[in-house]
């Protein structure tokens, strides 16, 4: 407490608001702390709401375009990357089939794309395919079903579609940005810390001087929404 001696002096002693005052501290403090630790542990929940996934009536995304694609499963603790491969590799063509049996081989030449998770490399990866009309299909191998369509709208033509799946979908590699800790931390000192700051400086323009020799009103005016200026002084005093 010794770090807010000064600017809790400044403060009239009045019990009650000196109550306001500790109040005011210590829940915007603790709800601040909690709101971090949400969009730290959501990190990927913030970057849903930056991003619009492939599988949204939103997403304008040409799926030529992307050299690979990131999922994201509510069930799962990180998400998966795809990376763009081909069907030259003899593992892939009983998938390749399926594909068209299900969706003509007149819409399978419109021009999808095939992703494997891990690479090309990766045998043993599941398998993606989205078509131009936004239709996804997924592989895993040695499943009981191993083909499966990812439904993430109502058709009501087709009973299966009410079965939506919880995956997300967005172009390009995300899963770096997803689990790094940067992106939430960057967001609440933007929220938070910020705005409460440059309030402080604005509320001392006249005398700058002032929170040279006082820093710690800074702090304090961020985690209280109590604003001390120099005339606070003089009405102490």
């Amino acid at each position: 407490m010794d770090y807010f001696k000064i600017p809790i002096g400044l403060v009239p002693r009045a019990t009650t608001l000196r109550a306001c005052v500790t109040l005011s501290v210590v829940f915007t403090l603790l709800g601040r702390l909690v709101v971090l630790g949400s969009l730290v542990l959501g990190n990927s929940l913030v970057y849903t709401k930056l991003y619009t996934r492939l599988n949204s009536d939103q997403s304008q995304q040409d799926i030529s375009q992307c050299e690979s694609v990131t999922v994201m499963d509510p069930r799962g603790f990180s998400p998966s990357l795809y990376e763009r491969c081909s069907w030259d590799e003899e593992f892939n063509q009983d998938f390749k089939e399926e594909i068209i049996n299900d969706i003509s081989w007149e819409t399978f030449n419109e021009g999808g794309q095939l992703y494997c998770q891990g690479g090309r490399g990766n045998k043993s990866g599941k398998r993606l395919y989205i078509t131009v009309g936004k239709v996804f299909k997924e592989y895993v191998r040695n499943n009981d079903e191993p083909y499966k369509t990812l439904y993430w709208k109502r058709d009501y033509n087709n009973l299966d579609s009410y079965d939506l799946s919880p995956k997300k979908i967005f172009c390009g590699d995300g899963t770096t940005l997803i689990n790094t800790r940067v992106l939430p931390i960057v967001l609440w000192i933007t929220i938070f810390l910020l705005p409460f700051i440059l309030l402080t400086i604005l509320s001392n323009i006249s005398d700058i001087g002032f929170l040279t020799r006082h820093p710690e009103i800074l702090m304090f005016g961020n985690i209280s929404h109590f604003q001390i200026t120099p005339a606070s002084i003089s009405e102490v005093k």
